[in-house]
Parts: structure tokens; C-alpha cells; sequence
């Protein structure tokens, strides 16, 4: 059976998706670090809300040996931390609130924080996409959209040593 059909096997079984989900590739990390104790996947899907389908529904996962997650950038994930830290202290701030990250963006209520790398902190947005304090020049950096170009859109999958490591 090969990584493929065991992807789609898992989506079908464990995650009760029962429509056919377009893969486009299914790649296995080979250098860096083990997670859970193997080398993870990343799965390449054809259609944005086939992935936003699963993301939504690996609470079923839950108490499996196997793990889901985005598939983001070292510089993606680097901002999500600082902006999680942000977040938790905001809380205390704002308990009432409603908090959301999203990609690179935390949404507080209607306010929009994003970290910044040339000043090394959490800033508010401006609605032109610029930061509150900044200049023109760091505005524009930061003002263009993000996306996922090509359709390719990835998740990664971990399993644990206790079970086959090359299962996935």
C-alpha cells in the first residue's frame, strides 16, 4: 500500500471524509529533526477548502498516534510564537475580548497585530496594511497579501514510534 492510499485511508477512516479529496503529492522530510519519533509528511492538496476540511476535523485524531498540523515557514513560525506571547498577555489585558491568529495576523476584536522583524515587536496595523509606527517603507513590505499560489496547498502529518514508523 503506498503513503498516498494510506493518507486517503486515514482521511476516510478517521476523519470521516467521505467525498473524494484531490492529492496532489504526499512528500516525506528527510533531513531535519524526528517528530513524535519519525520523519513527518507533508501533503500537498489540490483545493484550499479540502485542506481547511481536515484542519477542521482532526479534533477526531484526538487520542491516535497521529498528528496534524500547518505546514509554515521558519520565519511564519518564529512570528506565531511572538505573537502567541503577545496574545497571552493581551488576555489579562482584554479578557473580554475576542482573540484570533491567523497565518501571520492576530485579531484582536477588530484590531489587527502583526510582528514586526525590523523592530522586533508586536505591532498594530494600520488599515492601509502599513504599521501604526513605522515609515513608508516598512508599510510597503508588509501591505501585500498572503496566499498560496498553484494550488498547492500542505499539511504536515506526524505519527508516532509506536506504531510503524513508515506507515505515513
Amino acid at each position: 500500500m503506498s503513503i498516498e492510499s494510506k493518507i486517503r485511508d486515514l482521511i476516510r477512516k478517521n476523519l470521516q471524509i467521505s467525498r473524494e479529496i484531490s492529492i496532489l503529492r504526499v512528500k516525506r522530510a528527510n533531513n531535519g529533526p524526528n517528530v513524535r519519533g519519525c520523519k513527518p509528511l507533508t501533503v500537498y492538496f489540490d483545493r484550499w477548502e479540502d485542506k481547511d476540511e481536515i484542519m477542521r476535523k482532526t479534533k477526531f485524531l484526538k487520542g491516535s498516534n497521529v498528528y496534524v498540523g500547518e505546514d509554515f515557514s521558519k520565519r511564519v513560525r518564529d512570528q506565531r510564537n511572538e505573537l502567541q506571547k503577545f496574545m497571552k498577555a493581551m488576555r489579562t489585558r482584554r479578557p473580554g475580548s475576542k482573540f484570533s491568529l491567523q497565518y501571520d495576523k492576530l485579531f484582536i476584536d477588530k484590531d489587527v497585530f502583526m510582528f514586526n522583524d525590523i523592530t522586533g515587536q508586536v505591532e498594530q496595523m494600520h488599515q492601509d496594511g502599513g504599521f501604526a509606527n513605522d515609515g513608508e517603507q516598512v508599510r510597503s513590505r508588509y501591505s501585500a497579501h498572503y496566499g498560496f499560489y498553484n494550488h498547492q496547498v500542505t499539511c504536515k502529518v506526524y505519527s508516532s514510534r509506536d506504531a510503524d514508523p513508515h506507515r505515513y
